[in-house]
């Protein structure tokens, strides 16, 4: 028998997930068509609140809409799986008098997904929304959110002065009930700062910051919870810290001979480019300009660039952006580029791969195809070396299912694939990991993170979980996790993979591997939970979106 590794092909994940009596089915790779998206129109109600969208396709298509007021849109409707080629879409619950993004989404009885690009819609009437703007003067911001039922902090009188030598800085605020102190801040609405959170309950508060830089625009909002718990978030604010800077900048990188090319079977890729000054190298890619996945951030200053994408689809279009950053800290970004995989081989090449944990968490199915009729094993445990299989199966089928029983919840089980054709050639995925639904009777745990060890370039390297497919959440569950820290961008711990698996299961984290590093893509998967859960969208997951997100 001879057998072939190769990279599992199960960047499918970023295609559309389909709800279906509590279970999440994949997209059928196997389809030889994708509907074609036409006429794609929005209007708006006389009152603004609500909205029509309409489009046409090539074929009949379900119907499904996502929109919010930025490009990290936040919410959708729930998709009609009515096939249809002229289709109706309602958005309810809009602000009058506001720019609304869109795209719209449509499945053919295939399972093959359509997406647009970016849309807008301005609502009509007259917006009600008030904004205070960033200021440096006396501020008055009231929280957006009450969860527990007692009234929310109210924040006055918030002001900051910078240290004669500009290298700390000190904030003051009032607060019209007894409340905690923290401050997160940074050199721009990334923030990356933060202070330990004093749980002293005041109504006066000064909190002072350190290691800053003379001459130079810092960004901070305030958090404040009450006896109760409910915690009040500011908006932006700013001040500048005295003195004269000493960091010195140079112009962004320039960015030229950006190229990529597939590997012979269709299942990676390698992305090159040349900057005019040393910089660092990283790849957003997707099967569209969404893109949804990144490449680990590669800080080494060079001026060749090459980083290799893996688990693509062979035969495949995929969208990318290179982004270099100098040792200034300024970033340079790429317009929208393209690159089409090879067709593979015709070897017995697993993709979709998904696995869905049964609701009792004692149970899990594992789904896969390939391109040739093949048998089924699954090999599983709860480590890599794995303690248990399943026996092949004796049909050959190009679509496969098998069932893992015996299993604990709220645990994390790693599994292989394994399929043979009828020449004997077998396939192995590579090693994946999911974890079993959390029961009622199953009590607050910590992670079961593996450590990182953060990788120096490229996507290679670190210790990493792919997580294949999406666990459904039972109906008004929480993941049973409880986060007693406050993550950030640019951290690397086993928080972050815990978060990164939450909202992967909650559907904002679109990324196929769970790396602990809080990158872009963490960034904006957080910034698009809070814009649904009515946070004020930082991106820092701090008390307001612990909360939120335990419940």
């Amino acid at each position: 028998m001879k057998t072939i590794s190769m990279p599992l092909k199960f960047f499918m994940l970023f295609l559309t997930f389909l709800v279906a009596e509590g279970s999440y089915v994949t997209q059928n790779a196997l389809a030889q068509t994708t509907p074609t998206l036409s006429s794609i129109s929005a209007s708006s109600t006389s009152g603004g609140t609500s909205g029509v969208v309409t489009w046409t396709t090539n074929e009949p298509a379900t119907s499904k809409v996502t929109y919010g007021v930025n490009t990290f849109y936040g919410a959708s409707t729930t998709a009609d799986p009515t096939l249809v080629s002229n289709h109706s879409v309602q958005l309810f619950g809009l602000s009058p008098n506001t720019t609304y993004h869109f795209f719209v989404e449509s499945s053919n009885a295939s399972g093959t997904t359509a997406t647009s690009s970016d849309q807008t819609l301005l609502t009509l009437g007259t917006s009600t929304a008030t904004s205070t703007g960033t200021t440096t003067a006396t501020t008055t911001a009231t929280s957006t959110e009450n969860n527990s039922g007692t009234t929310t902090p109210v924040f006055s009188n918030i002001s900051a002065s910078s240290t004669s030598d500009g290298t700390s800085g000190v904030v003051t605020w009032t607060t019209d009930q007894p409340t905690t102190s923290e401050i997160i801040y940074g050199v721009n609405t990334f923030y990356g700062a933060a202070t330990t959170p004093d749980n002293t309950l005041l109504t006066n508060h000064s909190m002072t910051l350190f290691g800053l830089t003379p001459g130079t625009m810092y960004h901070y909002f305030i958090q404040s919870s009450n006896a109760s718990g409910t915690v009040a978030t500011t908006s932006d604010q700013t001040f500048m810290t005295l003195g004269t800077s000493t960091a010195t900048t140079t112009p962004a990188p320039v960015l030229s001979n950006v190229n990529a090319t597939s590997t012979s079977d269709g299942v990676g890729g390698t992305i090159t480019w040349t900057t005019d000054q040393p910089a660092t190298s990283e790849v957003l890619y997707g099967l569209n300009t969404f893109y949804g996945a990144s490449t680990i951030l590669n800080t080494s200053l060079v001026t060749e660039h090459s980083v290799t994408v893996s688990n693509l689809i062979a035969g495949t279009t995929y969208h990318f952006q290179v982004m270099s950053t100098n040792a200034s800290g300024t970033v340079a970004t790429s317009s929208d580029q393209s690159f089409a995989t090879l067709s593979g081989t015709g070897t017995p090449a697993i993709y979709s791969l998904a696995v869905v944990s049964t609701g009792d968490g004692t149970g899990a199915t594992v789904t896969w195809s390939t391109a040739t009729t093949s048998n089924s094993q699954v090999l599983y445990g709860t480590t890599s070396t794995y303690t248990a299989s399943t026996t092949p199966s004796v049909d050959s089928a190009l679509n496969h299912s098998v069932t893992l029983s015996g299993l604990t919840p709220n645990t994390t089980y790693h599994f292989q694939v394994v399929s043979s054709d009828a020449s004997s050639t077998t396939v192995t995925s590579l090693d994946q990991v999911f974890v079993t639904m959390i029961t009622q009777a199953t009590t607050t745990q910590a992670a079961t993170a593996s450590p990182i060890k953060k990788s120096s370039g490229g996507s290679s390297g670190g210790h990493r979980r792919n997580i294949v497919g999406i666990y459904p959440l039972a109906s008004g569950a929480s993941m049973g996790f409880v986060f007693t820290k406050n993550l950030y961008r640019g951290i690397s711990n086993s928080d972050v993979i815990t978060l990164q698996d939450i909202l992967r299961a909650l559907g904002y984290f679109r990324y196929p591997v769970s790396t602990g590093y809080f990158g872009v893509i963490t960034f904006e998967s957080v910034r698009a939970f809070q814009y649904a859960h009515k946070i004020p969208t930082t991106g820092y997951f701090g008390p307001l979106t612990r909360e939120a997100i335990s419940k």
